[in-house]
């Protein structure tokens, strides 16, 4: 699958990005399609992976980056940034495709303080 970083600037029901299949023995695009929706802080996907033919795993984030307890050094700090296990069997009543929560990448455990941020 190929999927666009943000939603389309047309797009009627906003919020939303295409996937596209893509063959990659004919090396073409096979005209399916689906829909991502972002939650509500997200506002790009930061990169999507297959697990099989039908899961893929979205990493979605909001435009900023930077750790929010420090405004000296991030003003404008990354307030959200998710990972999504999205199955493409499964859509929701709007028909994008049916996703859940597997982790908030802003709440992951560092008790080794690999980030060295003390």
């Amino acid at each position: 699958v190929a999927m666009l970083e943000a939603p389309l600037v047309d797009d009627p029901v906003g919020r939303r990005l295409p996937i596209y299949e893509f063959d990659t023995v004919a090396q073409r695009f096979t005209g399916r399609t689906w829909w991502y929706r972002l939650d509500e802080g997200g506002t790009h996907v930061g990169g999507v992976a297959a697990l099989d033919e039908h899961r893929l795993v979205v990493i979605e984030r909001d435009g900023s980056q930077g750790d929010p307890g420090d405004p000296a050094r991030f003003p404008n700090p990354a307030r959200y940034k998710k990972l999504h296990l999205v199955d493409l069997r499964e859509t929701t009543p709007d028909g994008t495709v049916a996703k859940r929560e597997v982790a908030n990448l802003l709440e992951v455990a560092d008790p080794d303080d690999l980030d060295r941020d003390g």
